[in-house]
């Protein structure tokens, strides 16, 4: 398998810290805070920070093979919490490894509050 598999992103936060919200203004793309802003307040704020860890991941996946820096915006994450998955298309290329419009999943995990999510090309 090894061999099949040329990057790997893992991100883990702490559900103990308290994030301030507008950091989504940041964070985020306009789909992303439209369904943010669909959620009761709790469940906005757990939604943000799957958000940004799946972006942390993403980032973690493809630097080190593409060495091309991208930025919080330069992803579209879409959660479903059913399945534990998040699906994610990039706005830009990363040098010779995706081209833009590129369509991805990962995994996500919560277990004794903290967040694990992690995603391999």
């Amino acid at each position: 398998m090894a061999d099949d598999v040329s990057g790997i992103g893992i991100d883990l936060e702490s559900l103990y810290r308290v994030v301030d919200f507008n950091i989504s203004r940041h964070v985020c793309v306009e789909k992303e805070l439209e369904w943010l802003n669909t959620l009761p307040p709790d469940q906005a704020n757990r939604g943000l920070r799957i958000i940004f860890s799946a972006k942390e991941s993403i980032f973690k996946c493809l630097f080190p093979i593409s060495k091309t820096y991208l930025y919080f915006k330069d992803a579209t994450v879409t959660i479903d919490e059913a399945s534990a998955e998040f699906t994610f298309t990039l706005s830009r290329e990363c040098s010779g490894v995706t081209e833009a419009g590129f369509r991805h999943s990962g995994k996500f995990s919560i277990i004794d509050k903290m967040l694990l999510t992690a995603i391999y090309l």
